[in-house]
């Protein structure tokens, strides 16, 4: 059994951890299950998950990427203070917050005129199949490295 699988059973048997860019929150997961840096410093090839909350980040801070959820496109940055930005196709731009858990990715979305409640603590699974990565049911393509 592969380490990073291991260590996902034990996160999972000892409860999920959570890491808040934006909040500082610390997190709960057990440090002697965190990544080693060498997993999670590139996109080279982190394996295919399930990804720790700090594998997550590693993955997506800091980069742009496009997403495609049923009829749903366009593109979603997560930048590296917890903050993010996305533009849907034909419905315009938007701002929120961005944070990962062991497993899952979430996302708050502000109101905007397309979505004039906004969105609060949306978390789907994280995992890599090929060379891209799914949110829930939504694929991400890198944009920027």
């Amino acid at each position: 059994m592969s380490a990073v699988l291991l260590s996902a059973l034990l996160a999972a048997c000892g409860g999920a951890g959570k890491t808040s860019l934006l909040d500082k929150e610390a997190s709960q997961a057990d440090p002697t299950l965190a990544a080693a840096p060498s997993e999670t410093s590139s996109l080279a090839d982190p394996g295919k998950g399930p990804f720790t909350a700090s594998q997550i980040i590693a993955i997506v801070s800091g980069r742009s990427w496009r997403y495609e959820f049923h009829q749903l496109r366009g593109t979603v940055t997560y930048n590296a203070d917890g903050t993010m930005t996305y533009e849907e196709e034909g419905k315009g731009r938007g701002t929120g917050k961005w944070w990962a858990g062991d497993f899952t990715l979430c996302e708050s979305r502000y109101p905007t005129p397309f979505l004039p409640e906004g969105r609060l603590e949306d978390c789907s699974g994280f995992r890599r199949a090929g060379q891209h990565y799914y949110l829930g049911s939504a694929k991400l393509t890198l944009l920027t490295p």
